[in-house]
């Protein structure tokens, strides 16, 4: 890897094309409606994710939107020009490889802090486009980073699975260094190498010029690991956040459970599926039970893409066991709709997948749930029988 990354051989997309025509035509101001909605359509993965995008809980003002031109009108131009970036960067992380998972997970997080970045710097004063590409892109050299160690892997099959914890420590060795790469090759300001170089915590201290971006993205990183630990984050536990402003934290608080959405938009229609002898990343070993209630209660829908049918087996108020016929990938972000009176829409991350019988067992943990879901969650369980 270090041999790699010396002669310059690891590889770095380049800018999206679509992307900057967008940004060279906004920033024209000579532009119509129409010639937005015919450049995004030259691009039928770009189109398809803004569709997404659109009625995401983040964007959605109403009906849904089914055609590009209701998308564009209900994003605006501003957003088409950053979700497109978001879109095409996307395809790194959706190429099959042995360490799938990983990339799936770090692409998930750059996401987040995007939409994270762009609702706090809107509130701070600061410009939400580079609000949103910092976030977005201040780590995305994990994923080039993974990208490299994916090329060493089908190289040297004779490498075996590690545990996730040791590609990780591989990945932090070099990933500043690949971001960095990143922003020279797209000749995006200093802004973007400052960010790159101090967004961690002990760097908030920094007085330089991207300062107020710098507390920014470190401040939505933050807040990013506390949603991956927690089911659900309020107003008082974004209080635990450095920084945050009364408003700040209201206003997050109410945006957090529609992120998940967002980041679905961006995961395709047909997931990829290395087998478990291709993968390279061990799988950990069953932890979700521990302290689970056995239930049984059918899933009525699995989203982003229909899968199914499964049946819940088991409920915690941070997540649910449930088993069916078709495996779903590891780090995988689904939208699960549960057959209880009401029903229950949570998105989770699946965190375990395993043969059982003549079908699979799926173990899920809670993502970014709203108040209302986790409430429903912590009801279900209480109601579901004590072993």
């Amino acid at each position: 890897m270090a041999a790699m990354v010396a002669r310059d051989a690891v590889a770095v997309p380049p800018y999206p094309a679509v992307a900057l025509q967008l940004g060279q035509l906004v920033r024209s101001e000579g532009y119509g409606f129409q010639d937005i909605v015919r450049l995004v359509g030259v691009d039928p993965t770009l189109a398809t994710d803004l569709l997404r995008c659109a009625n995401s809980g983040v964007y959605s003002r109403g009906g849904e939107v089914t055609t590009l031109q209701q998308a564009v009108s209900r994003l605006g131009a501003q957003e088409v020009v950053r979700l497109a970036v978001a879109s095409a960067l996307a395809e790194t992380t959706r190429a099959p490889g042995p360490l799938q998972t990983m990339k799936r997970s770090a692409w998930q997080r750059s996401v987040a802090s995007a939409m994270l970045c762009q609702e706090l710097g809107g509130l701070r004063g600061l410009s939400r486009e580079n609000a949103f590409l910092c976030g977005l892109l201040h780590d995305f050299g994990h994923v080039l980073a993974i990208t490299a160690m994916e090329e060493i892997l089908v190289a040297m099959p004779e490498i075996g699975a590690r545990p996730v914890a040791s590609w990780e420590a591989l990945v932090e060795r070099i990933h500043l260094h690949l971001g960095g790469l990143l922003v020279t090759r797209w000749k995006l300001p200093e802004l973007f190498h400052d960010v790159m170089a101090r967004h961690h915590d002990d760097e908030r201290s920094w007085q330089g010029p991207s300062a107020a971006y710098v507390t920014l993205v470190a401040t939505c990183d933050e807040i990013v690991r506390r949603m991956l630990e927690r089911e659900h984050l309020d107003e008082g536990a974004l209080g635990a956040v450095r920084g945050l402003e009364p408003r700040e934290r209201a206003r997050l608080a109410e945006i957090i459970p529609d992120i998940p959405a967002v980041i679905a938009s961006f995961e395709g229609d047909t997931p990829v599926r290395p087998s478990p002898s291709a993968s390279k990343v061990s799988a950990p070993a069953a932890t979700l039970p521990d302290g689970f209630r056995p239930i049984e209660l059918p899933v009525q829908q699995v989203k982003p893409r229909k899968r199914g049918p499964y049946m819940l087996c088991g409920v915690a108020p941070s997540g649910w066991v449930m088993t069916g016929k078709e495996a779903i990938e590891a780090n995988s972000l689904i939208e699960v709709i549960i057959a209880s009176e009401p029903p229950i829409s949570a998105w989770s991350h699946v965190t375990l997948c395993t043969p059982e019988g003549a079908g699979v067992r799926v173990e899920c943990k809670v993502f970014a749930a709203s108040a209302t879901t986790s409430t429903r969650l912590h009801e279900l369980y209480r109601a579901a029988r004590i072993p």
